[in-house]
């Protein structure tokens, strides 16, 4: 009886599981995501693309134009566009990188590979999102030579060139630490109803602890000193939480900010975790 009973559990378990075949493949269609205007756009399709799979009926691999030695690509968000072309974002060779794929497979140009944000020695993209005017931005981090890391943005126009008007030369990266630590993480962005753009992640202070953090620009890639302080939302501590790790973000029809992730307290249990920041912080 229970290796009758074990037998059902297996094909039950292994019937709900896609197979691997020619057919299946052949079948299977890529499912894209839409991402409206404030919704946090940090979907990955594995099962389509990445640095070393293998080639199928199915499958993309995308490289950039190798310059010289080894090229170590990641791509880490996408996002479509109202025509339905799916756009990548990540990091090549440490710099911020874009790719255009059409729905049915086949890229679009060659990917673009930003040059470092000034005085910038490593830049990692996390985010991607696109604007009300079709302007692609996006966001993660940027370390300098001293090991800081912190907030940093770019931005592409409809046209696939790099925006010259946001920021400087068409980059940015917050110039300051969020809190007193080195250790700033942009993990996520959003645009509000007014086009401005907000970056939400977590910033570490001098004793490690980490905090829910956002930073919203105006549509121009400028720090935006009306919102929290000089630009600046650093949540408290979720609770007794010492470890908070913002991941998420969305923002209401009130231009409300919520930021979502997780939170642990000293004895290493986690939570999961949610903020709302008012549009009017200060």
């Amino acid at each position: 009886m229970k290796k009758a009973i074990s037998l059902i559990i297996m094909v039950l378990v292994f019937s709900n599981l896609p197979l691997a075949s020619s057919s299946w493949l052949s079948s299977w269609a890529p499912q894209t995501v839409a991402s409206p205007t404030g919704i946090s756009s940090n979907t990955v399709h594995l099962p389509l693309w990445g640095t070393t799979g293998i080639k199928d009926s199915n499958t993309l691999v995308i490289k950039p134009k190798k310059a010289s030695g080894i090229t170590i690509t990641q791509w880490t968000c996408s996002t479509t566009d109202k025509d339905g072309t799916i756009i990548l974002g990540g990091t090549s060779n440490n710099r911020f990188a874009i790719a255009w794929v059409t729905p049915g497979q086949a890229l679009e140009g060659s990917v673009l590979v930003f040059p470092a944000i000034a005085g910038g020695t490593k830049e990692k993209c996390k985010a991607i999102t696109i604007d009300n005017t079709g302007n692609i931005i996006l966001a993660g981090t940027s370390s300098i030579p001293a090991g800081n890391s912190y907030f940093a943005a770019a931005r592409i126009k409809p046209d696939k060139t790099i925006d010259a008007s946001f920021g400087k030369k068409g980059m940015m990266r917050i110039p300051k630490s969020l809190t007193t630590g080195v250790n700033d993480q942009c993990n996520a962005i959003a645009i509000d109803n007014l086009n401005n753009i907000i970056l939400a992640g977590t910033s570490s202070d001098r004793s490690s602890r980490t905090f829910f953090c956002a930073v919203r620009l105006t549509p121009n890639g400028i720090v935006d000193i009306t919102f929290g302080k000089h630009g600046i939302s650093v949540l408290p501590s979720l609770g007794r939480g010492i470890n908070n790790q913002c991941q998420i973000i969305n923002i209401d029809i009130s231009n409300n900010i919520i930021l979502s992730g997780t939170s642990s307290d000293p004895a290493g249990n986690t939570y999961f975790a949610a903020v709302r920041i008012p549009a009017t912080a200060n």
